[in-house]
């Protein structure tokens, strides 16, 4: 009788041979990352270029970003932990406005992805 292997074995089975190779489950060294060039410990320790990164634009970089985020943080603490029903920071509904306008569409902001999927 011929053996069926099944999905979940395969994933496995790919997963362990891509960590086996340093491939997966990596670490990134402990330094400051500064743009898509990423270090990466461990037995590989070499500086890489990341193509797993799901920032497209890069815009996690961008000094104007970067000190926003550090004012809204000095303003509402490092999350605005409150349904949007009750009440929402002020930053959600100016982001609003602005990519209603840039997309000329009505634009609802979500603080994760997961949220925004949903």
């Amino acid at each position: 009788m011929k053996e069926t292997i099944s999905l979940i074995d395969t994933i496995d089975e790919i997963a362990t041979y891509g960590a086996k190779k340093g491939v997966f489950h990596l670490n990134t060294g402990n330094f400051k990352i500064n743009g898509s060039k990423i270090f990466l410990n461990g037995e590989i320790n070499k500086e890489v270029i990341n193509f797993g990164s799901c920032s497209y634009l890069g815009l996690e970089f961008d000094n104007r970003l970067k000190q926003g985020a550090k004012d809204a943080i000095d303003c509402y603490g490092t999350q605005f932990s409150t349904s949007r029903t009750y009440i929402s920071n002020r930053y959600y509904k100016e982001l609003e406005t602005l990519l209603g306008r840039l997309f000329n569409a009505h634009a609802v902001v979500t603080p994760t992805t997961t949220l925004g999927h949903i």
